[in-house]
C-alpha cells in the first residue's frame, strides 16, 4: 500500500479538473457539479493481447474491453473500436476498424514482413475518446523483431542516451510542506534515460544537520517525514550509483498555509487538516471531497471542530480516489490521492485432459471461473496461450487492473505498472 502512496503522489490525476464557483460555495453546488459531470460519460479501452512482443509478419491478436470510465461498466453505446499501430515517429503502419460482437470487440492487426526492428505503439480508441486528447486512449509499447533487419541497421537506430546523471522531484503530502508540522514528503528519482534509478542519501538543514536518512524503496521512488522550522531551509544530499553526489534544495517550507493530510489503514482512511493561518485568514466553512473518476463519494463540511476524523474505505470502489479541501469561494487548497486494491471476486480452475502430449497434439482444456459464492462467474472473457519456453511473460508490464485501475487515471509515465497488482 505504501509503494502506491508514492507513486500516485508522484504524478498527476488525468482528466480531472475544478472551476472557482463564482458565488459562495454550497453542499448542493457541489453535488450539483459532480452530476454534471456524468451528464458526458467517457469511456476506457483496455486491450488483451496474445503475448507481449511480435516478429514482422506475425499477427497481433487483441480483445478489447470498453467501459464506462467512472463505474468500469461494459455498458458504453459504441459499437466500433480502431486499433492502430504507430512507430516512433507517430506514424500509422497498421490499423483496424473493429465491430463488436457478441463476444466484445476481438480481432487482429497483420504485422508487414518489411518492418524495421525496434519499439512501437499499440493505440486503440473510438470515436467518442478522440474528442478527448490522446492521453485517453489505450497506448501500450511493443518491441518488433524482424530476423531479415542487418547488425548494422540495428546500430544506427541506437540512441547515445548518458546514463550518468540523474535529477529528484519532491512531492509534499497535500501540495504544501508548512512549518511546525511533521509532514511526509515522497520523491522520485529520474535518470537522464528518462527510467527510474536508485537513490540514497540525507535530508539536513541549512547547518548542516542531519534531520533524517533518504532512500529509495520502488522505481526511484521513496518517503520520508519532518518536522520543518520557521526560517530554515532543506536540503537532500543525495546519490545515485554511477553519478556524483548532488545538494538540492526541498521546496521552501510555507510558515502560513493549509493542507490535507490521509492515512490508509485497516480499511479506515484517517484525514488531518494542518493549519497554520492566522485568525484572521481561518474560515468556519471548508469542504472535503472525495471522489472516485468524478462520482461523488464523500463530502464533508469542515468546521475548526473537525480538523480530523475518520472514513471508512467502502464508501470508494477500487482505484484511484481524489480527496479535495476546499473553501466556500470554491477554491482548491489542498488535495490528496488514495487507492483502494480491488477484492478478488472470482476464481478459476484450468485441468487438460492429459499430463503429457506428443509434439503438435491436440491439447483440450477445462476452464471453470467461478465468483466469491462458488457459482460460475458472468461476463465477457478471454484467454492468450503461448509457449512457455518461447515467450517470456513479463509480470511488471500493464494488465487489466493496473490499466483501468492505476494507469489510465494518471497523468505521467508510471514504470512497471504490474508490480502493484
Amino acid at each position: 500500500m505504501k509503494f502506491l502512496f508514492i507513486t500516485i503522489v508522484c504524478v498527476l490525476l488525468n482528466g480531472m479538473s475544478f472551476r472557482l464557483f463564482r458565488e459562495k460555495t454550497t453542499s448542493e453546488q457541489i453535488i450539483s457539479f459532480f452530476l454534471n459531470l456524468q451528464t458526458v460519460q467517457q469511456e476506457k479501452l483496455y486491450l488483451h493481447l496474445d503475448k507481449p512482443y511480435y516478429a514482422a509478419g506475425e499477427q497481433i491478436w487483441f480483445k478489447g474491453y470498453l467501459v464506462n470510465s467512472s463505474t468500469h461498466a461494459p455498458d458504453m453505446p459504441d459499437n466500433f473500436i480502431y486499433v492502430e499501430l504507430v512507430n516512433q515517429n507517430n506514424k500509422i503502419v497498421c490499423r483496424q476498424k473493429v465491430k463488436k460482437n457478441e463476444g466484445g470487440f476481438w480481432g487482429n492487426l497483420l504485422l508487414p514482413t518489411d518492418m524495421i526492428v525496434g519499439e512501437y505503439t499499440l493505440r486503440g480508441y473510438t470515436n467518442w475518446m478522440r474528442n478527448a486528447n490522446v492521453n485517453f486512449f489505450f497506448q501500450k509499447n511493443i518491441p518488433i523483431a524482424n530476423t531479415l533487419d542487418r547488425p548494422d541497421t540495428l546500430e544506427l537506430k541506437k540512441k547515445d542516451i548518458s546514463k550518468n546523471d540523474f535529477s529528484v522531484s519532491f512531492f509534499p503530502e497535500g501540495g504544501h510542506l508548512l512549518t511546525g508540522y511533521r509532514q511526509q514528503m515522497a520523491f522520485k528519482c529520474q535518470r537522464s534515460n528518462g527510467y527510474s534509478g536508485m537513490l540514497e542519501g540525507y535530508i539536513v538543514n541549512q547547518s548542516g544537520d542531519t534531520l533524517t536518512q533518504v532512500k529509495s524503496e520502488h522505481d526511484g521512488m521513496g518517503t520520508f517525514s519532518f518536522l520543518p522550522a520557521k526560517d530554515n531551509s532543506y536540503y537532500a544530499l543525495v546519490r545515485s550509483p554511477g553519478c556524483e553526489e548532488k545538494k538540492i534544495q526541498l521546496p521552501k517550507a510555507e510558515d502560513s498555509g493549509i493542507t490535507l493530510s490521509l492515512n490508509q489503514s485497516a480499511g479506515k482512511i484517517r484525514y488531518q487538516i494542518f493549519s497554520s493561518l492566522p485568525d484572521s485568514q481561518q474560515s468556519d466553512s471548508l469542504y472535503l471531497i472525495g471522489h472516485t473518476r468524478g462520482l461523488l463519494r464523500f463530502l464533508l463540511p469542515i468546521s475548526k471542530e473537525n480538523h480530523t476524523g475518520v472514513i471508512s474505505s467502502s464508501y470508494f470502489p477500487d482505484g484511484i480516489s481524489h480527496f479535495l479541501l476546499m473553501d466556500q469561494a470554491g477554491n482548491k487548497l489542498s488535495e490528496r490521492l488514495i487507492f483502494n486494491y480491488p477484492k478478488k471476486e472470482s476464481y478459476w480452475t484450468l485441468q487438460t485432459d492429459k499430463d503429457t502430449y506428443e509434439r503438435r497434439e491436440k491439447i483440450k482444456i477445462n476452464i471453470r471461473l467461478d465468483n466469491e459464492s462458488g457459482l460460475p462467474a458472468k461476463g465477457s472473457f478471454s484467454l492468450s496461450i503461448t509457449d512457455n519456453n518461447s515467450v517470456s511473460v513479463d509480470s511488471l508490464s500493464s494488465n487489466i487492473y493496473s490499466d483501468l485501475l492505476l494507469v489510465s487515471d494518471l497523468k505521467g509515465f508510471v514504470e512497471n505498472p504490474g508490480w502493484y497488482f
